[in-house]
């Protein structure tokens, strides 16, 4: 009995849970993760914005899509990861400021995340089409197509998640006299329910469940019908297949990098969301009976967990370069032009230069010994 009484007395002070190494390291990675991850998500994502809306690449209705994806991304960022950053480097949580404002940011985080989530399922299911019917896809995937398809997509997650900016505020309780506030919690014990019981599971379909479905049944789709019109062009008699695939050529390389692109995207979506998904709807059970310790350990899942979420909005500019041909190169044509462009004013002065000095050269009757034109202008002038 000594001994337990002795334990028990030892383990005192890791009663409370921040005493623990793991919330410690949870801490950390709140502190340091999230800056970083802003900073580079913020440049990728506007250099995205800038190469998808070059000419090169604004031709495609997926560019519409992918610069609409690099929008929500930033918002995700700057609504989602910066509040929780905050929060840990000085206490300052946007949701408790006021009723309304808890109302809307938990919106806008949902919204934000969702739509992110299903532009890249309205692209994938685009390409899909194109390769599946490349012959009739203009007709009815323009960019006028494409930009309904964003507006109805974001107004129909708009209202799914509405039901926060009815369900959740401040709630005022008074014990023996004394008046305590709550700040954005459920408003009545059956929209508790409903959000820690119901909307979990809503939640994981919307998010990750049925977009991964959706990704998976049209990449397989899309990967199908390439090989089966490769085998097919092997058939063919091999002049015309010579022939076929000169014509056909730059087309496949167009269809096989975008395909390329949205393959590695859509791997890096489900291994960067799935672990929040699982910990949302386990949550509501593991939060029962926990020890110090394992809420210690929780804590970290947690922020490894929103961090791995973050992270996929934050690398879709490197997943572009990494997986995209056609995104490389115009990327580095953006480049290239700028450096040729800063050297053109001293080229002109050169030039300029040397017209004075051929002009004042062949002022004398020795013009056309010197290979001048009648004016006494070099002929090196004539193409400036």
């Amino acid at each position: 009995m000594t001994t337990t009484a002795d334990a028990t007395i030892t383990s005192a002070p890791t009663e409370d849970y921040t005493q623990y190494p793991e919330y410690k390291a949870s801490r950390l990675v709140w502190s340091i993760f999230p800056p970083i991850l802003i900073f580079f998500g913020t440049i990728g994502n506007m250099m995205s914005i800038v190469v998808l809306n070059r000419k090169p690449m604004r031709e495609s209705t997926v560019s519409i899509y992918l610069t609409a994806l690099s929008v929500m991304d930033m918002l995700v960022l700057y609504t989602g990861l910066m509040r929780q950053w905050l929060r840990v480097v000085i206490e300052l949580d946007v949701r408790v400021i006021s009723e309304m404002s808890c109302k809307i940011h938990i919106w806008l985080v949902y919204f934000t995340l969702d739509m992110s989530v299903w532009l890249l399922v309205s692209v994938t299911i685009e390409r899909c089409v194109s390769v599946m019917f490349p012959y009739t896809v203009k007709q009815y995937y323009t960019r006028c197509t494409a930009l309904v398809n964003i507006a109805v997509i974001a107004v129909l997650l708009l209202a799914l998640n509405s039901h926060y900016l009815y369900g959740l505020g401040d709630v005022q309780t008074t014990t023996d006299g004394e008046r305590t506030i709550e700040r954005c919690v459920s408003l009545w014990n059956g929209y508790e329910q409903f959000e820690f019981q119901v909307w979990p599971w809503i939640d994981l379909c919307v998010f990750s469940l049925i977009p991964l479905i959706v990704l998976i049944i049209a990449n397989i789709s899309i990967i199908q019908k390439i090989l089966t019109r490769r085998r097919n062009a092997r058939r063919i008699n091999p002049v015309v297949s010579t022939i076929t695939s000169e014509q056909k050529r730059y087309q496949d390389k167009k269809t096989s990098s975008m395909t390329i692109m949205l393959l590695v995207l859509n791997l890096v979506f489900f291994v960067c969301t799935t672990p929040i998904s699982v910990y949302l709807i386990g949550e509501p059970y593991w939060l029962d009976d926990l020890t110090p310790r394992q809420e210690a350990v929780l804590s970290l899942v947690w922020a490894i967990a929103n961090m791995l979420q973050y992270t996929n909005n934050s690398i879709n500019f490197l997943l572009y370069c990494i997986s995209g041909s056609r995104f490389r190169n115009t990327l580095k044509d953006l480049f290239q032009r700028r450096n040729r462009v800063r050297p053109s004013n001293s080229m002109t002065m050169l030039r300029n230069s040397q017209r004075e000095a051929g002009a004042s050269g062949n002022g004398g009757g020795g013009n056309m010994c010197n290979g001048g034109n009648e004016n006494g202008t070099s002929p090196n002038t004539l193409h400036v």
